[in-house]
């Protein structure tokens, strides 16, 4: 706490409006917006939650294929559990009770969904949330019992907001080597993520493909062969991101994770 209170010690921030400064403002609580502390206090201001649940051995969390037991997942303000039955959903309220009157943190039930998975008879949703029928955000990707369906979702989600991100672009008089980094940097590192968890349906990526090639050549045909573009700089190309080639290389990378015995996974996956 004493670091906290050096490093916070007389802090104030600034309001730019039309060009101009405000005059300096104290910080009389929180942080300032972007701080580069914020993370981490927050994975420490969250942490007495998920102690609550790990150390609770009426919370069983569920069990993987892979005989990984799980019962909760965190990542900033995102807090995912994994329940056995109503019973285990019970002691969770509980332990959210104990700790929102502790912190003065309240959950929003608006943003919070549950979901019931397996054959067992659902039992009657009395927690308040809202329940999802088939899949669930995770993260900003879909996972649900049809993997299909969940990976679909996910990805028509983020195909629908490309166009809307390459027009951002297309009227700033680019050059073809200018396009290519603003693609590889701005508009297709936003699919690495669903990469990483979502196999790539041929039709999705024919139609990204199409709105990249659209982007460059300014809707008219090819100049240069994609398979040209693609290539590094030694060879005439302007290193384009493949797509095909990232997927391919995303899911060796999950295979040489897996068998790498020396692989320690983070601590938050094995809770």
């Amino acid at each position: 706490m004493g670091w906290l209170q050096l490093l916070y010690n007389n802090a104030h921030s600034q309001i730019k409006c039309n060009g101009f400064l405000t005059k300096p403002i104290q910080l009389q609580r929180s942080i300032r917006q972007g701080c580069p502390l914020s993370a981490l206090l927050y994975s420490l201001a969250a942490e007495p939650l998920a102690q609550l649940i790990i150390t609770d051995r009426h919370i069983t969390g569920i069990t993987t294929p892979a005989q990984r037991h799980i019962k909760i997942v965190q990542f900033a303000d995102d807090t995912n559990l994994f329940l056995k039955n109503s019973e285990q959903v019970d002691s969770v309220i509980t332990h959210l009770d104990t700790f929102c009157r502790a912190s003065g943190a309240r959950v929003n039930t608006e943003k919070s969904q549950i979901m019931f998975c397996g054959s067992v008879a659902r039992p009657p949703n009395i927690w308040g949330f809202e329940e999802a029928q088939e899949s669930i955000k995770v993260l900003g990707v879909y996972i649900g019992s049809d993997a299909a369906a969940a990976r679909d979702k996910s990805w028509e989600g983020l195909l629908a907001k490309l166009p809307g991100q390459f027009g951002l672009w297309k009227m700033r008089g680019l050059t073809l080597r200018g396009k290519v980094v603003v693609t590889n940097s701005l508009i297709l590192s936003k699919l690495t993520h669903t990469l990483a968890v979502h196999d790539l349906p041929n039709a999705i990526l024919a139609k990204i493909n199409n709105l990249i090639t659209t982007f460059l050549w300014k809707g008219k045909s090819n100049l240069v062969a994609h398979k040209t573009i693609i290539d590094d700089y030694k060879k005439g190309g302007l290193n384009l991101i493949d797509i095909h080639t990232k997927k391919l290389a995303l899911r060796n990378k999950i295979i040489i994770k897996h068998l790498d015995k020396n692989n320690r996974q983070p601590r938050t996956n094995k809770r």
